[in-house]
């Protein structure tokens, strides 16, 4: 007996942000215990089992375009299929990876018929990996195509798209993140990088260059950001692999303003989407990176002081908060609703920025506050 069954049929084309949610589509469908689909490619592991198992029904008893399961549509995709595949979060997402939004087992896998890539992968599963820029692709085996036109065997040479270019590989997740200049080649004041052994290309600097991807089945442990020969007891450690200590004022985007008075204005693009605007709100600012991000990715300290405090605040905190801005002529920015380093912490130079904007810059730590029993007062306290 035949029967139709709905089956994952192709996802629409893919954006260059997430893979879109598989549109069930009719697809013809074998007896109960039989092989379906046909053709070249692996079998799927579904057409040989008893249909009874996740329709309820055998085969006989399935109607032409009412076979989904009713469990199926009730529990959702996800969950039905966990049922049985449970446990895959810690293979599919590793390293802290988060699906898209909207994303099912369906975006990439198949439910009956043969699969020319296992395991029972949709076909169209390379192209939406290849084109999304909203999975992250350090993780395990299912992610190398991303990154990799082939996933890549042990012993063999490895490939990537855009091959000698790895900053458009790279900067289609990353836009816009640049810790360090890119392209440049090494100068005298640079001599330890032709020593370093750390890869260039066309003998100058990419993201490779200091990191490197993870392997597929590694752990980053304690060096999250894939630092070449890490982990590092501080940022400026690695830096010492091809500069002089001398010369690391010249990084620092903190130093913002020059002996005649005048803005670094390229200082600014550290952090800084676009250059700011004289009077432009700081809710308008676009950033290269989250906030976080970006003085993490120097100042590698814990949690402080004592706790986490980089989290929403509730909405009394916020509120206290607001008061103590205009009653001390302060600003104590935060992310919508969440606590970050700048909150806290003045990132920028003083004379930078006029008023309250400008409290806090050069002080001790950068804080915005100088005195310890205020630190917690904004918030905590009664003003």
């Amino acid at each position: 007996a035949s029967v139709t069954t709905p089956a994952p049929g192709p996802p629409p084309a893919a954006t260059a942000t997430v893979p879109v949610p598989a549109v069930p589509a009719a697809q013809p469908q074998g007896a109960q215990g039989a092989t379906v689909g046909g053709g070249e490619g692996f079998e799927n592991s579904h057409d040989a089992m008893d249909c009874a198992g996740c329709h309820d029904k055998p085969a006989d008893q399935l109607k032409p375009g009412a076979a989904t399961p009713q469990r199926f549509a009730a529990q959702g995709v996800n969950v039905f299929c966990s049922s049985c595949h449970g446990g895959v979060e810690r293979t599919h997402y590793p390293r802290g990876n988060v699906p898209p939004e909207g994303t099912t087992c369906l975006n990439c896998h198949r439910a009956h018929g043969r699969s020319l890539l296992y395991p029972s992968l949709r076909d169209d599963y390379p192209t939406v990996l290849a084109e999304s820029t909203g999975i992250n692709p350090h993780g395990g085996k299912i992610f190398c195509l991303a990154c990799h036109p082939d996933t890549p065997q042990a012993g063999s040479p490895v490939s990537f798209r855009f091959p000698g270019n790895s900053l458009r590989l790279c900067q289609r997740c990353h836009g816009g993140v640049e810790h360090h200049p890119l392209g440049v080649k090494s100068t005298t004041g640079t001599w330890k990088m032709d020593f370093a052994r750390f890869p260039l290309e066309n003998e100058a600097i990419t993201c490779v260059t200091c990191h490197k991807p993870p392997e597929c089945l590694g752990s980053t442990g304690s060096n999250p950001h894939f630092l070449r020969g890490g982990p590092y007891n501080s940022t400026a450690e690695l830096c010492a692999r091809c500069h002089e200590d001398k010369n690391f004022a010249s990084l620092n985007p903190h130093d913002q303003i020059d002996e005649s008075g005048e803005v670094y204005r390229k200082k600014c693009l550290y952090c800084h989407a676009t250059q700011p605007e004289a009077g432009q709100t700081a809710e308008s600012m676009r950033y290269t990176d989250t906030l976080t991000a970006l003085c993490t990715s120097c100042h590698q300290v814990g949690p402080h002081p004592d706790v986490d405090h980089l989290k929403p605040l509730p909405k009394q905190m916020r509120e206290n908060l607001t008061a103590y801005e205009e009653l001390r002529m302060v600003r104590l920015p935060l992310d919508g609703e969440e606590v970050t380093c700048v909150t806290c912490h003045n990132p920028h130079e003083r004379g930078l920025l006029k008023g309250a904007a400008g409290v806090g810059a050069d002080e001790e730590k950068k804080m915005r506050l100088t005195t310890f029993n205020e630190w917690c007062t904004p918030c905590h306290g009664r003003h």
